[in-house]
């Protein structure tokens, strides 16, 4: 991932003021395990605390959590 691209992530979610932070978090070499980097990210991002480690396609198929609904899910691409 390249500056650029966190700038159009961070631009996606509405977020513009996350750049600096989420760069940090990208390119910080010093996480161990991706869980507690991609935490980080969520919470940098504003985005829910069910999106770290839940799959679309969990999503799609079982019960979402609090907060999200299944009209809410958008499959893109395939």
């Amino acid at each position: 991932m390249t500056g650029m691209d966190v700038q159009r992530l961070c631009d996606a979610l509405s977020v513009p003021l996350a750049v600096a932070e989420a760069q940090s978090i990208l390119f910080d070499e010093d996480y161990v395990f991706a869980s507690e980097r991609h935490a980080d990210l969520v919470e940098a991002l504003k985005l829910p605390e069910w999106s770290v480690g839940s799959g679309f396609e969990y999503l799609e198929r079982e019960t979402p959590p609090p907060g999200l609904q299944k009209s809410d899910l958008v499959r893109v691409g395939e």
